[in-house]
């Protein structure tokens, strides 16, 4: 039997914080032009994982959905 991969994306409005570096980053979902974005440091992203690369490096393997802890 196939597996379903597809994830309920959190709702426009809500935010999710992570502790890097000494740091607290906050990230909010945001409706954008194309659908769902994650704003980061008044950057929007088109997922979790991309937004958090931009904080540990994009060459950094990273599970953005672990890293802001989305689904706690």
């Amino acid at each position: 039997m196939a597996k379903n991969n597809t994830r309920k994306e959190p709702d426009v409005g809500r935010q999710f914080q992570h502790r890097y570096m000494g740091d607290v980053y906050t990230l909010t979902v945001v409706k954008t032009d194309s659908g769902i974005g994650y704003e980061l440091l008044g950057e929007v992203y088109r997922s979790p994982t991309a937004a958090a690369k931009a904080l540990v490096g994009k060459d950094q393997s990273t599970n953005g959905r672990k890293f802001w802890h989305i689904d706690d």
